[in-house]
């Protein structure tokens, strides 16, 4: 056999053993619309050359993809709207990588590891219209990403976020804004819910009990407090305060007893005359 066609022959082989390890699914999603759905791959870079170059949805799941490289999606750009990691362990997205995904929708990257969302990775994304970071270690969101245009929904729930920046909240116009179960002070909390509430964003979630403190309880402290008091350390005694008072000081108390003691004293929160 001659050398060029020896050669071909080697890399043919191994470059079809190394797409043969895929673990993906072609599948409807709906009619006319079709998934790639990869999961438990190590390899995504090798998943993503297997796709269809005019698939509409890619997802991974529970697979091993610490750093999204630059352009890595450059092949699926002609229809690509929706793309997914779910708990891939994901640590850090280069700049570019989302880069020539012009019909690109949804992007979600979810259980992973990231630190930081960055304005960068969704610049030239201009039909993006959900992101999700949930259930990340995010504890700094740049500037820029709230001037991304034109998102409607973002969830950053789950994360490790203190505040968000106030100052540059002026221009991000979504509709519904998910942060629940980050570690907000106070008063970061009563700024932006007054803020959300400005706006009218939807900020609730499809589960009562998936929910941070009320923004009525925050607000109790905040209109109480003098301006010139408001520090986290007076909010957090106030908040402890408040709890205290609509609590009855006894041990294995009913709802019925609960109700009864708030006959004199009432809770925002309760209404122990509804059905």
């Amino acid at each position: 056999m001659k050398l060029h066609g020896l050669l071909a022959f080697i890399f043919g082989t191994v470059g079809f053993a190394r797409l043969s390890r895929s673990s993906c699914l072609l599948r409807n999603a709906k009619p006319n619309v079709y998934w790639y759905q990869c999961f438990r791959t190590n390899n995504y870079l090798a998943d993503v050359e297997r796709a269809p170059i005019d698939v509409d949805r890619v997802t991974f799941g529970n697979s091993n993809i610490k750093i999204v490289l630059d352009r890595s999606f450059d092949r699926l750009s002609k229809n690509l709207a929706r793309l997914g990691f779910f708990y891939c362990g994901t640590e850090e997205i280069e700049n570019n990588a989302f880069q020539g995904l012009t019909e690109l929708e949804f992007l979600a990257v979810t259980g992973g590891k990231l630190q930081v969302i960055k304005g960068a990775w969704f610049e030239g994304l201009s039909k993006l219209r959900v992101v999700s970071f949930q259930n990340n270690q995010i504890k700094h969101i740049e500037d820029s990403f709230f001037s991304t245009s034109p998102l409607q929904v973002v969830d950053i729930s789950s994360n490790k976020i203190t505040c968000l920046p106030i100052a540059s909240l002026t221009n991000f116009k979504v509709k519904e804004l998910y942060f629940q179960f980050n570690r907000l002070t106070w008063m970061c909390q009563d700024m932006i819910i007054d803020w959300l509430k400005g706006k009218n964003i939807e900020t609730g979630h499809h589960f009562p009990e998936y929910k941070d403190a009320p923004y009525e309880l925050i607000k109790m402290c905040s209109n109480k407090l003098p301006k010139s008091y408001l520090d986290e350390e007076s909010f957090n005694k106030c908040i402890e305060n408040r709890t205290s008072e609509l609590l009855p000081n006894r041990e294995n108390y009913t709802i019925k007893q609960f109700c009864e003691f708030l006959e004199k004293k009432s809770s925002p929160f309760l209404d122990c005359n509804e059905d």
